[in-house]
């Protein structure tokens, strides 16, 4: 749909995805280059459904101080979407105003920063991650705040 979109509305979206790729992972999971962590695999199969390495958690982390705003100009790596001042989308930057992320339950996209979805927002805010606690433990501190046990 992507590439029929182009005849009509000229973009510079391109699918990252591969034949082989394993798509069962999220744009949070992938922007924080959790998606392949077992350890926060398992330890988000262990929760309820509400519960999960969703915008929610990316909120958490700035609610925490474990992602913290600053400026392209200071080389962040992370950008999110807001609309409405809430998290709908997070993405890697990485090179100028590109982004690579992961769009739903599709494809692993490269794109410009505002070629988005509309539902994601049009309002963004630049992050990096802040000290070295793996991102497993950060989730695991998510869940307990929100009543998992483990």
């Amino acid at each position: 749909m992507i590439e029929t979109l182009r005849a009509e509305y000229p973009h510079s979206v391109h699918s990252r995805t591969d034949r082989n790729s394993n798509l069962r992972f999220n744009c949070v999971m992938y922007a924080l280059d959790a998606h392949n962590d077992p350890a926060l695999i398992n330890l988000s199969l262990r929760c309820p459904d509400e519960v999960h390495p969703s915008t929610a958690f990316a909120q958490f982390l700035i609610d925490t101080g474990s992602l913290v705003e600053c400026s392209v100009a200071n080389r962040a790596p992370l950008v999110t979407y807001l609309k409405d001042n809430k998290i709908e989308h997070i993405g890697r930057l990485i090179a100028g105003a590109r982004v690579v992320s992961k769009w739903g339950v599709g494809h692993l996209y490269e794109h410009d920063l505002m070629e988005v979805p509309s539902s994601y927002g049009d309002t963004l805010r630049y992050f990096r991650l802040h000290g070295d606690t793996p991102i497993a433990e950060l989730f695991r501190k998510f869940a307990e705040a929100n009543g998992v046990e483990f």
